[in-house]
């Protein structure tokens, strides 16, 4: 089975290509079939990949379409576009992967660094267990937040990321 770390930084599921693309996973899926787009894990591609792909594929639909050359010059000027847009997509699904392992690091960070607080030196029992139950519950916190964080990152609603008291 494939786990995230084994696919390349700008693997994304087939359907979140498609959208980039501006196009139906379904579609997507049957270029992929027809071998213009390359899967790098099962339900996964690049975003390299998928653009590449389906500007390859408009090109050779243009070539071998008997239209005349305004409809070619159309279909050309199409990928050219297509090509463009996603490439500014691939830019922000790129920042948005930087983003989430940032989030990723600073929570691990934290959360490693207040488990290993020295809670057993110098302090009575009473005090050991108070200082670690408020580590649990930081890190607790800290977890939620880094999931609250990371939905808001996937649906670019940011209002909720306010940074409460929790």
């Amino acid at each position: 089975m494939t786990t995230p770390a084994d696919l390349p930084p700008d693997a994304l599921p087939m359907e979140a290509a498609a959208r980039l693309l501006g196009i139906g996973p379904e579609r997507l899926r049957q270029l992929a079939k027809m071998g213009y787009v390359a899967k790098v894990a099962r339900g996964h591609t690049t975003a390299t990949s998928a653009v590449q792909g389906y500007v390859r594929f408009l090109k050779a639909e243009a070539r071998k379409t008997p239209a005349s050359t305004a409809a070619s010059r159309s279909h050309e000027a199409k990928a050219a576009l297509i090509a463009a847009s996603t490439e500014r997509r691939r830019a922000e699904l790129i920042d948005l992967a930087e983003a989430e392992a940032v989030i990723e690091r600073i929570a691990r960070t934290a959360v490693s660094r207040l488990r290993k607080a020295p809670v057993d030196k110098g302090l009575t029992p009473a005090t050991r267990k108070v200082l670690s139950t408020e580590i649990s519950a930081a890190c607790r916190a800290i977890e939620a937040a880094k999931v609250r964080a990371l939905a808001a990152l996937s649906t670019g609603d940011l209002r909720d990321l306010g940074g409460g008291d929790d």
